[in-house]
């Protein structure tokens, strides 16, 4: 079986803010919560490289989501 070749113009790319740091992860915030549709178990890329920077990405999974009253 052949597994399905994913087009990374396809994969949706979003900034977020780094809230905090720890062995156990990062805790993100999006700006606009709303146009993004996470799940816990997904897995996403993180970079910490700037937009001119050639990116290393990492790899992680959800491990929990919290809305805020402030979105």
């Amino acid at each position: 079986m052949l597994a399905d070749v994913v087009d990374a113009d396809d994969v949706p790319v979003h900034q977020a803010r780094v809230l905090d740091q720890s062995l156990g992860g990062y805790r993100l915030a999006w700006e606009h919560a709303d146009h993004i549709r996470a799940r816990v178990g997904e897995l996403v890329g993180l970079t910490l490289a700037a937009d001119d920077e050639q990116p290393e990405w990492m790899l992680g999974v959800i491990r929990w989501l919290r809305y805020e009253d402030n979105g």
